[in-house]
Protein backbone atom coordinates (compact mmCIF):
# COMPACT_ATOMS: atom_id res chain seq x y z
CA UNK A 1 0.00 0.00 0.00
CA UNK A 2 1.33 3.45 -0.87
CA UNK A 3 -0.34 6.68 0.24
CA UNK A 4 -1.03 8.73 -2.88
CA UNK A 5 0.72 12.10 -3.17
CA UNK A 6 2.24 11.86 0.31
CA UNK A 7 5.20 14.08 -0.62
CA UNK A 8 2.76 16.77 -1.72
CA UNK A 9 1.01 16.52 1.66
CA UNK A 10 4.32 17.00 3.48
CA UNK A 11 5.31 19.87 1.19
CA UNK A 12 1.93 21.61 1.42
CA UNK A 13 0.95 21.06 5.05
CA UNK A 14 4.25 20.26 6.76
CA UNK A 15 5.76 17.18 8.33
CA UNK A 16 3.61 17.30 11.46
CA UNK A 17 0.49 16.91 9.30
CA UNK A 18 2.30 14.21 7.34
CA UNK A 19 2.86 12.38 10.62
CA UNK A 20 -0.86 12.73 11.46
CA UNK A 21 -1.69 11.30 8.04
CA UNK A 22 0.57 8.29 8.63
CA UNK A 23 -1.01 7.59 12.02
CA UNK A 24 -4.58 8.00 10.73
CA UNK A 25 -3.85 5.83 7.71
CA UNK A 26 -2.30 3.06 9.83
CA UNK A 27 -5.27 3.13 12.22
CA UNK A 28 -7.84 3.01 9.40
CA UNK A 29 -6.01 0.10 7.78
CA UNK A 30 -5.62 -1.83 11.04
CA UNK A 31 -9.27 -1.29 12.00
CA UNK A 32 -10.37 -2.69 8.61
CA UNK A 33 -8.48 -5.96 8.90
CA UNK A 34 -9.16 -9.34 10.40
CA UNK A 35 -7.27 -10.31 13.55
CA UNK A 36 -5.13 -12.71 11.53
CA UNK A 37 -3.96 -10.06 9.04
CA UNK A 38 -0.78 -8.03 9.46
CA UNK A 39 0.08 -4.49 8.41
CA UNK A 40 3.50 -2.89 8.85
CA UNK A 41 5.14 0.29 7.70
CA UNK A 42 7.55 -0.71 4.94
CA UNK A 43 9.20 2.67 4.45
CA UNK A 44 8.19 6.28 3.93
CA UNK A 45 4.54 6.20 2.95
CA UNK A 46 4.57 2.51 1.99
CA UNK A 47 2.93 -0.21 4.04
CA UNK A 48 3.07 -3.96 3.64
CA UNK A 49 -0.21 -5.78 4.15
CA UNK A 50 -0.30 -9.55 4.58
CA UNK A 51 -3.75 -11.11 4.38
CA UNK A 52 -3.63 -14.68 5.60
CA UNK A 53 -5.51 -17.73 4.34
CA UNK A 54 -7.24 -16.11 1.39
CA UNK A 55 -7.10 -16.07 -2.38
CA UNK A 56 -6.58 -12.94 -4.48
CA UNK A 57 -10.32 -12.32 -4.95
CA UNK A 58 -10.88 -12.46 -1.18
CA UNK A 59 -7.85 -10.24 -0.60
CA UNK A 60 -9.24 -7.72 -3.09
CA UNK A 61 -12.45 -7.55 -1.05
CA UNK A 62 -10.37 -6.89 2.06
CA UNK A 63 -8.41 -4.15 0.33
CA UNK A 64 -11.68 -2.64 -0.93
CA UNK A 65 -12.81 -2.37 2.72
CA UNK A 66 -9.52 -0.62 3.50
CA UNK A 67 -10.06 1.82 0.59
CA UNK A 68 -13.50 2.69 1.99
CA UNK A 69 -12.17 3.18 5.53
CA UNK A 70 -9.28 5.36 4.39
CA UNK A 71 -11.53 7.50 2.17
CA UNK A 72 -13.87 8.10 5.12
CA UNK A 73 -11.30 8.89 7.81
CA UNK A 74 -10.36 12.35 8.99
CA UNK A 75 -6.58 12.37 8.77
CA UNK A 76 -5.68 15.72 10.33
CA UNK A 77 -7.11 17.61 13.28
CA UNK A 78 -5.77 20.90 11.91
CA UNK A 79 -6.93 20.31 8.32
CA UNK A 80 -10.27 18.46 8.54
CA UNK A 81 -10.84 18.90 4.80
CA UNK A 82 -7.77 16.80 3.97
CA UNK A 83 -8.57 13.36 2.57
CA UNK A 84 -6.19 10.71 1.31
CA UNK A 85 -6.20 7.68 -0.93
CA UNK A 86 -3.76 4.89 -1.61
CA UNK A 87 -2.59 2.64 -4.38
CA UNK A 88 -2.15 -1.09 -3.89
CA UNK A 89 -0.30 -3.89 -5.61
CA UNK A 90 -1.90 -7.21 -4.78
CA UNK A 91 -0.51 -10.68 -5.30
CA UNK A 92 -0.64 -14.18 -3.92
CA UNK A 93 2.48 -16.03 -2.86
CA UNK A 94 3.20 -18.84 -5.30
CA UNK A 95 4.25 -22.32 -4.32
CA UNK A 96 7.99 -22.39 -3.50
CA UNK A 97 8.31 -18.65 -4.18
CA UNK A 98 10.47 -16.62 -1.81
CA UNK A 99 8.89 -13.84 0.18
CA UNK A 100 11.20 -11.36 -1.57
CA UNK A 101 9.93 -12.50 -4.98
CA UNK A 102 6.31 -12.17 -3.83
CA UNK A 103 6.93 -8.66 -2.51
CA UNK A 104 8.68 -7.69 -5.76
CA UNK A 105 5.63 -8.79 -7.80
CA UNK A 106 3.34 -6.82 -5.48
CA UNK A 107 5.61 -3.80 -5.84
CA UNK A 108 5.46 -4.00 -9.64
CA UNK A 109 1.65 -4.15 -9.45
CA UNK A 110 1.68 -1.15 -7.09
CA UNK A 111 3.58 0.93 -9.63
CA UNK A 112 1.13 -0.11 -12.34
CA UNK A 113 -1.68 1.13 -10.07
CA UNK A 114 0.10 4.47 -9.69
CA UNK A 115 0.68 4.79 -13.44
CA UNK A 116 -3.00 4.08 -14.08
CA UNK A 117 -4.12 7.02 -11.97
CA UNK A 118 -3.67 6.03 -8.32
CA UNK A 119 -6.40 5.24 -5.77
CA UNK A 120 -6.77 1.71 -7.10
CA UNK A 121 -5.69 -1.87 -6.59
CA UNK A 122 -3.93 -3.85 -9.31
CA UNK A 123 -3.40 -7.59 -8.96
CA UNK A 124 -0.22 -9.22 -10.24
Amino acid sequence: LDIDHFKRINDTYGHSVGDEVLRAFATAVQDSLRDSDVVARWGGEEFLLMLTDCRVDQARQGVDRVHEAVAACAVSSTHPELRISFSCGLTEQRYEETLDATIERADQALYRAKRRGRNRTIAA
